[in-house]
């Protein structure tokens, strides 16, 4: 795959262009050492751009090494001088133009495709799969059925993992981005989140997993958003979140023996709540630390995972009176209603619902626990209704 080459084309620039200058001039600088352009005896003399060097060319008569690093050192210094002079533009010209002017290859091109997507990757809804085993080169099961290119990259505690299809494009044309395939691989655990695949590639893809990772199975779950880390802490530490939060963070006391101050001052609740509005006293002090507390014992002091939609299915008698409907009051037969809960985060936007009392507390549990169901889909039945009405198990 490395021999194919994609030329400078709108779609090469839309790539290169989603980074800023100093990045560009960055990978271009790393580039020159890994992926040096078209070098020549006219190319050096002119003293304008890189080639691909081959070990044969340093044979060649009026070519010697020292020649060429001497080429790469001048090169690095004119990107180095466009940091303070010339635009973004300047910079993409100068890599299609003129260093790379024969197109860059299917690595440099999933190199500036993860960098953007793990800096970006809300831009995409992630899906949780479960696996059994960690990631490996996924090609040797992709090559009986597509032609394609595989880019692994370690990000922090996790993997990601670029797959670009190339099947039926007229050579050396840049694949879409839907013809691109990301999977990150959750550090020492057995989940991978998942972008979109196409359907015709499905079966394969999952195949392919499935013998990857050494794995009797793969289980798609209930779970998409567009933070990864947040999809990664629910799936991680499902036992551990809300007000168990702060024991896995290690927010308690360092020392439970050290004595505690003989007498602690007592708490003005008019300065802690009500500072610089005093003259306002829309309500009882008493239920907004009650309101405090309830939101403390569910969801703890920490930022909640981010789920952008949640969908709770209810499958409830119709108990309210009605003029409309056939079921009256104390029905026992089921009434279906879905609801559906989005915005920038669902669980943090019910904690600041209770905390302005919006909400009333206590919190049915089903909502409650959502942080730890890991999940975007919540089924309540009839028989959960007394358990998911506000008591606490």
């Amino acid at each position: 795959m490395e021999t194919i080459l994609f030329a400078d084309s709108p779609s090469l620039r839309r790539i290169l262009n989603r980074h800023a200058k100093g990045v560009l001039i960055n990978t271009a600088i790393r580039w020159i050492a890994l992926y040096p352009g078209d070098l020549s005896d006219e190319a050096v003399a002119k003293g304008n751009t890189l080639t691909d060097i081959d070990d044969s060319l340093y044979q060649g008569e009026g070519l010697i090494r020292d020649k060429v690093e001497e080429r790469k050192s001048l090169v690095k210094k004119s990107y180095e001088s466009m940091r303070t002079s010339g635009t973004k533009k300047n910079v993409i010209d100068r890599i299609l133009w003129v260093d790379w002017k024969r197109g860059l290859n299917p690595q440099q091109v999933a190199e500036l495709d993860l960098a953007y997507y793990q800096e970006n990757s809300h831009l995409w809804s992630w899906k949780a799969p479960e696996v059994l085993m960690i990631p490996r080169i996924l090609s040797h099961y992709f090559l009986p059925f597509f032609k394609h290119h595989v880019e692994v990259k370690q990000d922090k505690n996790s993997t990601w993992i670029r797959i670009s299809i190339f099947d039926g494009l007229v050579p050396n044309t840049l694949p879409a981005p839907a013809d691109n395939i990301y999977f990150i691989w959750i550090g020492n655990s057995d989940y991978i989140l998942s972008g979109t695949v196409k359907e015709e590639w499905r079966i394969v893809v999952t195949e392919a997993l499935l013998k990857l990772f050494n794995a009797d199975k793969l289980e798609e779950r209930q779970l998409s958003g567009r933070s990864p880390e947040s999809l990664a802490d629910m799936l991680l530490h499902k036992e551990s979140q809300g007000a168990l939060s702060t024991y896995r963070m290690n927010q308690l006391e360092d020392n439970p023996l050290v004595p505690m101050p003989r007498k602690r001052k007592a708490i003005d609740l008019d300065q802690k709540y009500a500072e610089g509005i005093e003259h306002l006293r829309a309500e009882d002090m008493d239920r907004i630390v009650s309101r405090d507390c309830f939101v403390a014992a569910d969801f703890g002091p920490n930022a909640q995972p981010r789920l952008e939609k949640v969908d709770i299915n209810l499958r409830l008698p119709f108990t309210q009176r009605s003029k409309d409907f056939d079921y009256g009051k104390g029905n026992s037969e089921p009434f279906p209603i879905k609801v559906t809960l989005e915005g920038t985060s669902v669980i943090e936007g019910l904690k600041e619902l209770a905390l302005l009392g919006i909400a009333e507390n206590p919190l049915p549990k089903f909502l409650v626990n959502l942080h730890s169901n890991a999940t975007n889909s919540v089924t309540i039945e009839h028989e959960d209704t007394l358990d998911q009405s506000g008591s606490r198990a």
